[in-house]
């Protein structure tokens, strides 16, 4: 007797997981989805031009006027830290505009387009919404120093990664090299994004204070002793995702409609001190 053709086995046999996975293979995709699919690539492809712009500044031969330089002494990681130390002026303005345009995923909530809860998505995408448009904007000084570029990259390759994920999920494409990264390199990403972010903040208090006094002096370190418990939550809960993926996402049990935390910011929750809404299509 020839074997039983995977097409013939009975769905009773199949994992609940499995089920799932072939009842959405069978559908086709809906105007929201094919939108959300839309919004996921172009978001991933625009943080991955602000990465682009980043690297080239990083790696561009231009010299730098310094006291080392006019001696002759500078070393290649005095001329790196010099060009991450002017970055904001390259792509700061680049950063601030993709970086707004994640506003988009408080309506994708408050329109009930994807399941991450609309307060907890306002608060994400406010976070850096505080850093590039209060920060950078009110205290350009501030962004004069390489813990500027290590919170772009922190963000930029994050969001690639974390876009390309919810696309492929959407059109359910598997890519193990993407979950791979998506749930081991926020160990290094996740701290390098929220610290920057946090050292920018603390930075701005003498200047806020210079502007809005006392209130805008202790507002500052008020919001900035935020961002530790903040990042802790953020850490223990990404953690338990890994570990949700380790157990059963290479067998098909991880999908794209679970109930993560986002990637947005650091308030609030989820995916980097910096982040977000999650660009998935609500469960029907």
């Amino acid at each position: 007797m020839p074997p039983k053709s995977a097409a013939s086995t009975p769905t009773k046999k199949l994992s609940p997981a499995q089920r799932t996975h072939l009842a959405k293979s069978d559908k086709a995709l809906t105007p929201v989805s094919v939108y959300l699919v839309a919004y996921n690539v172009a978001s991933a492809a625009a943080w991955a031009y602000v990465l682009a712009r980043l690297v080239a500044h990083l790696a561009s031969d231009t010299e730098l006027w310094s006291i080392k330089g006019a001696l002759g002494i500078q070393g290649w990681w005095d001329k790196l830290l010099a060009r991450a130390s002017t970055g904001s002026a390259d792509f700061g303005t680049l950063t601030k505009w993709v970086q707004t345009a994640a506003v988009l995923e408080v309506v994708h909530s408050a329109l009930g387009l994807v399941r991450s809860g609309f307060g907890t998505t306002l608060a994400q995408v406010f976070s850096r919404i505080l850093l590039v448009w209060y920060v950078a904007e009110q205290y350009p000084i501030v962004t004069k120093t390489p813990i500027y570029c290590t919170m772009v990259f922190a963000w930029a390759f994050t969001e690639v990664v974390r876009y390309t994920f919810y696309a492929a999920g959407l059109l359910n494409i598997k890519l193990p090299i993407l979950d791979t990264i998506r749930y081991n390199a926020f160990y290094l990403l996740y701290p390098m994004g929220a610290g920057s972010e946090a050292y920018l903040i603390w930075k701005s208090a003498p200047y806020a204070k210079a502007l809005y006094g006392d209130l805008g002096y202790y507002g500052t370190y008020a919001i900035f002793a935020i961002w530790p418990p903040a990042l802790a939550f953020l850490m223990s809960h990404m953690h338990a995702q890994r570990r949700k993926f380790m157990r059963g996402g290479k067998s098909g049990k991880k999908s794209i409609t679970s109930g993560e935390l986002s990637d947005a910011g650091f308030v609030g929750t989820a995916d980097t001190p910096a982040r977000r809404t999650r660009s998935k299509v609500k469960a029907q």
